[in-house]
């Protein structure tokens, strides 16, 4: 079974980094932070999905 705090130091990490680069790239260009932004929530969905599946296997 998988340590919920290394998950959420995990997301917490991700998330603020996620967050620094969105708004260094809005204050280079508007159209490239929000490339930027779309690029973040898909390596969230990502990362969900793999995590779920190691969940439903690891349960099996």
């Amino acid at each position: 079974m998988h340590n919920k705090g290394s998950s959420r130091k995990i997301g917490m990490l991700g998330g603020g980094i996620g967050a620094g680069s969105t708004t260094g790239l809005l204050h280079q260009s508007f159209a490239v932070g929000i490339l930027g932004y779309g690029l973040f929530v898909f390596g969230m969905a990502l990362v969900t999905a793999e995590l779920s599946s190691q969940l439903t296997s690891s349960s099996a």
